[in-house]
């Protein structure tokens, strides 16, 4: 049913919207909602939140072709925000704990794999891989001493590269002067809008 200014959708339309999930709700069609594409499955549609939040994380950072980028932890998000900096043209890098989340990265698309088993993971192979000119930390850990490092030379992030906080947590702790003398830039990222919501859509359908 629509209202009688509604111009953006049709009786009928099947639409993905961020609202909470119900039997029957009411929006507005200027908030987070897109009518989908008839060659999109619903079901895949359904993690459109999800992928929008990735595309924004990665537009935020302004990834471009030939960036080196880490993704820390191999969550949903995480998941997507790998995939995200790939269709960018990025050479990426995933790092978790979990295995099993670390060979889905690979099948969809993730250059480089490193499943962390200590801390000697990020000293070894994880700063073997970079260094990174942008990192997405997806986990909610406590990996800044990793990623910015404690020291003057150590990290995995480059000179001005960017580290892009993501997950949910109340404080980010990093040793400054190692940011400082790297020139680091600490990036935050808010929820999705309509125009992530749009490129996620736009690129899965093409895909189809």
């Amino acid at each position: 049913e629509l209202g009688p200014d509604c111009t953006k959708f049709a009786v009928g339309d099947v639409v993905y919207t961020s609202l909470d999930h119900m039997e029957y709700i009411v929006d507005d069609e200027d908030s987070l909602l897109i009518k989908i594409p008839d060659d999109v499955d619903p079901a895949q549609a359904s993690l459109f939140g999800v992928a929008s939040v990735a595309m924004h994380d990665v537009r935020r950072a302004e990834v471009q072709l030939g960036d080196k980028v880490l993704v820390v932890g191999a969550g949903p998000i995480g998941q997507f925000t790998a995939q995200a900096a790939r269709a960018s043209g990025a050479h990426v890098t995933v790092v978790d704990l979990d295995a099993k989340r670390l060979e889905l990265a690979a099948q969809c698309g993730a250059d480089v794999t490193i499943q962390i088993t200590g801390d000697e993971t990020w000293a070894g192979p994880v700063r073997d891989a970079g260094m990174f000119d942008i990192v997405f930390e997806d986990s909610g850990a406590d990996v800044f001493k990793f990623i910015i490092g404690v020291g003057w030379g150590d990290g995995c992030i480059r000179e001005r590269g960017k580290v892009v906080v993501i997950a949910g947590r109340d404080d980010v702790v990093y040793k400054f002067n190692s940011g400082q003398g790297k020139e680091v830039a600490i990036l935050q990222a808010s929820h999705f809008n309509n125009s992530d919501l749009a490129e996620v859509s736009s690129r899965l359908s093409n895909f189809c």
